[in-house]
């Protein structure tokens, strides 16, 4: 599946503790990413972008397994891609 088909929102969110937090930065930082240019699935020439898209893809592959450790370890790899207010309206 890729983020053109995928969805964010309250469904499928899985039952650890602060997943509902997790799971909105993660949305946030792929629709940033999105909105910006970057796509998985394509041929990027440079490394960085390269790096972005690789970051992004497993990214989706972890909110679609709803797996834990590596849906946190990418959005806190990934929080610079956030604005403040953006992990304020996600704070507790």
């Amino acid at each position: 599946m890729s983020y053109d088909t995928m969805r964010g929102g309250v469904l499928g969110i899985p039952p650890w503790r602060g997943s509902s937090i997790v799971y909105d930065r993660a949305w946030m930082i792929l629709e940033h990413l999105r909105g910006n240019g970057y796509g998985t699935g394509r041929n990027p020439v440079y490394k960085e972008t390269r790096r972005v898209e690789q970051d992004m893809a497993t990214l989706i592959s972890a909110l679609e397994q709803g797996h834990e450790a590596t849906v946190r370890e990418q959005v806190q790899h990934n929080l610079r891609f956030l604005s403040a207010q953006q992990l304020a309206a996600t704070s507790r």
